[in-house]
């Protein structure tokens, strides 16, 4: 098979972020914005962005990723993946930076949007290749340099996209 074009894939997996919703019995998306942007700068996004909503997904490709199986008859097969970050953001108000974090009253809190998106993307196909996997997963709070306006609370998930398979023959 051939490789399946990142661009493919991100079209694939920025249209399964925008179905998820808030909530099982909601129609309201989890997300207000799902963006595509080119590195992880999450301030200079939102600036380049002008995102002011408050639950917010970028998708930023990182690059390839190859896992190599070795076979006793001296065949090789190489699985390529496509490897993105989700950053997901949440305004961040100075008092209420734990609630933007870890949910309060009036909103889910960047770790369970997180984990929101694990559980209905775990086994999701995104290609032929099979479902996408999920690596590690940070916090981050991106201070705004203004001293009025909110910053956000991050919390970034890798996520491995299968993107093709070739095999090859060592002597």
């Amino acid at each position: 098979m051939a490789i399946v074009p990142a661009r493919t894939l991100i079209d694939a997996l920025e249209a399964k972020l925008k179905a998820i919703t808030i909530a099982d019995d909601s129609d309201e998306p989890l997300f207000e914005v799902v963006e595509r942007y080119g590195n992880k700068s999450l301030g200079q996004a939102l600036v380049d962005l002008t995102i002011t909503k408050g639950r917010v997904c970028l998708i930023v490709p990182e690059g390839t990723h190859r896992l190599n199986d070795d076979f006793a008859s001296h065949r090789v097969l190489t699985k390529r993946f496509l490897r993105v970050d989700l950053l997901i953001a949440d305004r961040a108000f100075y008092k209420a930076a734990q609630v933007a974090v870890f949910g309060g009253e009036k909103n889910l809190g960047v770790i369970e949007m997180g984990e929101r998106v694990e559980v209905k993307m775990e086994g999701v196909d995104l290609s032929d290749y099979g479902p996408a996997i999920f690596e590690d997963s940070s916090q981050q709070t991106v201070a705004n340099a203004e001293k009025d306006a909110p910053g956000r609370e991050t919390f970034i998930q890798a996520l491995l996209i299968p993107s093709g398979n070739t095999e090859a023959l060592c002597s």
